[in-house]
């Protein structure tokens, strides 16, 4: 039997998300690798087969973060913070709700709730590039990757190449 949206599959797609990345400090390419795995995956598991992908919506069904809040006070665009009592994580966001950048900080903001804990041995500084601007960069690819992943271009890109 398959499962579906709202089964026990849900509860641990975190899990299975986490454990694509292999816990050690990663090169810079294989660091956007695991997130387009992560992004790519993460769609599948949803059955998200056709854009848009609703972030929002997906984000609480499967329980990757209980809350996602608007503070207009907060400032930077997004931020995700773990309840320590009770393990469930809330994305405030500090933007517009019609905003055309919302769906893409929330998924910035699901990488960052993937690696959490992890992600000081994953993206160790390289190059130009501090561990924190690592972190940043990854989560903003893994963000592209999962709004716009890369099949979805590629069959679009055949699709206008075969109509011209």
């Amino acid at each position: 039997m398959r499962d579906t949206p709202g089964s026990a599959l849900d509860l641990h797609i975190a899990v299975l998300l986490r454990a694509l990345v292999p816990y050690r400090r990663l090169s810079y390419e294989e660091g956007l690798f695991y997130a387009e795995q992560q992004a790519s995956i993460f769609v599948k598991l949803v059955y998200v087969l056709e854009p848009p992908v609703a972030i929002e919506r997906l984000v609480s069904e499967v329980g990757l973060a209980v809350a996602i809040k608007d503070d207009p006070l907060q400032p930077v665009p997004g931020q995700s913070t773990l309840d320590q009592a009770n393990g469930d994580w809330t994305i405030t966001l500090n933007m517009n709700p019609g905003s055309a950048d919302r769906g893409f900080v929330v998924a910035h903001e699901i990488k960052h709730i993937l690696d959490h804990g992890f992600g000081a041995t994953l993206y160790r500084p390289v190059d130009v590039m501090t561990a924190h601007q690592r972190k940043e960069h990854v989560a903003d690819y893994f963000a592209t990757c999962l709004l716009m992943p890369r099949w979805w271009v590629e069959r679009c890109w055949r699709r206008s190449a075969n109509a011209t």
